[in-house]
């Protein structure tokens, strides 16, 4: 197994400016997109200027499904108000109406495939009176 294939390095990386003009054009390794960034959604790490997680994660959900999502979610990453709010800031984005979709199926409380499946099966047979992700024994 080589070095490269043990990297969390992604396959490409997203380079946002904020109009066109005379940037770099994508490459087989870097997409460039042009969007005006909120500054809510601009942070510095170790002074490089990055997107903040909430729309870090719908930029991935756009181009690798709700899997992304649901795994910040999980792990408490974001917040689905968060999502919301980020989502909002954007309305004309590329994948919007994916992400739109995606967060719609959140509305239930449903975090997973798996939870969302349970979801519809209760509303198919009208089973009322359960919450999704309600705390349980403390």
């Amino acid at each position: 197994m080589s070095a490269a294939s043990d990297s969390h390095e992604p396959r490409k990386h997203l380079i946002y400016t904020p109009a066109l003009g005379r940037h770099s054009r994508s490459s087989a390794t870097v997409v460039v997109r042009h969007r005006k960034l909120d500054p809510c959604d601009v942070i510095a790490v170790d002074g490089l200027n990055v997107t903040a997680r909430p729309l870090t994660v719908l930029d991935a959900a756009a181009d690798l499904g709700i899997a992304v999502i649901d795994s910040a979610l999980l792990t408490g990453v974001v917040t689905l108000p968060e999502l919301v709010a980020a989502h909002r800031r954007y309305p004309r984005r590329r994948g919007i109406g994916a992400v739109a979709r995606f967060l719609a199926l959140l509305e239930s409380g449903a975090r997973s495939e798996a939870e969302r499946v349970v979801v519809a099966l209760f509303r198919k047979a009208r089973i009322t009176g359960w919450v999704a992700n309600h705390p349980v024994g403390g």
